[in-house]
């Protein structure tokens, strides 16, 4: 297993393919424009083994506009302008889930994006349990059948 981070632009096109496949099948996220979404993150993350993209996370550019919505949706829209960055499109396989693969990218992804005030978005309670080991808490209310907002 190898572990990968690089600017999107930096991934190959199959490695690329890979991830929004990921993306599709974890059902957490509008497949609109996601190419064009995915490719101005600032870093992606992923663990590959065999050629195959097994898990991935991103530290995404969230738009003032996404991200004042985000934090109203969960009533703290007073506070939007200050997180910087998401860690998102936080993605298994599902049939590698339960592997700790997840944990292991995250710590390794951690140190490459230290210094910014993060902020995720996840319904998922593990990926929730996983940012909880990375200093991530629940922050304001569930909105939208479940989704949690989470800060570092």
């Amino acid at each position: 297993m190898e572990t990968i981070i690089g600017k999107p632009n930096e991934i190959s096109e199959d490695f690329i393919g890979q991830i929004l496949d990921l993306l599709d099948q974890g059902s957490q996220i509008s497949m609109n424009g996601i190419q064009k979404r995915l490719m101005k993150a600032d870093l992606l993350a992923m663990i590959v083994e065999s050629g195959n993209v097994l898990t991935v996370a991103a530290l995404k550019n969230p738009g003032s506009n996404y991200k004042k919505a985000v934090f109203e949706s969960a009533k703290k829209g007073d506070t939007a302008y200050q997180f910087e960055k998401e860690l998102g499109y936080i993605v298994t396989r599902p049939e590698f889930e339960g592997r700790k693969l997840c944990q292991k990218l995250v710590s390794a992804f951690i140190p490459q994006i230290i210094g910014y005030n993060l902020f995720a978005t996840t319904r998922k309670d593990s990926v929730i349990h996983i940012l909880g080991k990375f200093g991530f808490k629940k922050f304001g209310e569930p909105y939208k059948d479940g989704l949690n907002l989470l800060v570092k």
